[in-house]
């Protein structure tokens, strides 16, 4: 259920400076909304590392372009930690940990004393060790402490007039290697590039999976047919860098 303009304002008015961390993404696009409208001083901060795309970046330019809140970008590479490169079950706790840690102390010099992320009712913390991370750092989640599921988030969004309604989930892009698969800045960009090429397809709300000399491309059921009409183009996105690809039918969304 979305909260009523009386209980967001009695919320930031417990948290009346508030600094974001906004991936560009529906739920911090959201966040960033809500402080601009009812907090007295906020501003965003956008963490960019090989692990996410630039077009997350221009989105949550454009998100506080729009509500006109100040925005830094916090430029990172935890490929450097090897608990991070090296991909292992562990690897989002360790990964969040850093960034987060280096986010707070630009945060705090900045004048702020609390951070929050966009976490929503709906993320489930037993299977994101990277939430147990931001429990430890005292990062605030003000969606999921009100109560909006996913689902309240896009409708609230849509309302507010967030170009982010309807933006598919995307898990960082170390999500497209399989565990302990060492994880590099090339691959990274490939990963990238491979589902860059499958968006300008038309598809949406899929994941293209790396394993070694294979691509597995996950696709709603609903695509399923339009990816056998288009398995020309499909084949030339993808196997100029795979051997081979592959057309996964147990489809784990928002993974």
């Amino acid at each position: 259920m979305i909260p009523t303009d009386e209980v967001f304002r009695e919320y930031f008015k417990g948290h009346p400076q508030l600094a974001v961390a906004l991936s560009g993404g529906a739920d911090s696009s959201y966040l960033t909304y809500l402080t601009a409208r009812y907090c007295a001083k906020t501003q965003a901060y956008f963490i960019r590392t090989p692990l996410v795309r630039d077009s997350d970046l221009f989105d949550a330019w454009k998100v506080c372009a729009k509500f006109d809140v100040k925005f830094t970008i916090l430029e990172l590479d935890p490929l450097k930690e090897e608990l991070i490169a090296a991909n292992g079950p562990e690897r989002c706790y360790h990964c969040k940990k850093l960034v987060f840690n280096a986010l707070l102390n630009l945060v705090r010099s900045d004048g702020f004393d609390e951070l929050a992320d966009g976490t929503n009712a709906s993320d489930d913390g037993s299977t994101r060790p990277g939430m147990r991370a931001l429990a430890e750092l005292c990062v605030l989640s003000p969606l999921k402490e009100l109560g909006l599921c996913k689902q309240d988030v896009r409708e609230a969004s849509a309302q507010a007039g967030l170009f982010t309604a309807r933006k598919p989930s995307s898990a960082c892009l170390a999500t497209r290697f399989p565990c302990n698969t060492r994880l590099t800045e090339a691959g990274l960009a490939l990963a990238a590039r491979c589902e860059e090429q499958i968006a300008a397809l038309g598809f949406t709300g899929f994941r293209v999976r790396c394993e070694g000399e294979s691509a597995r491309l996950e696709l709603t059921a609903e695509d399923w047919p339009r990816a056998i009409e288009l398995r020309e183009k499909i084949l030339a996105a993808l196997q100029e860098s795979f051997k081979h690809v592959c057309l996964d039918l147990k489809f784990r969304q928002n993974s």
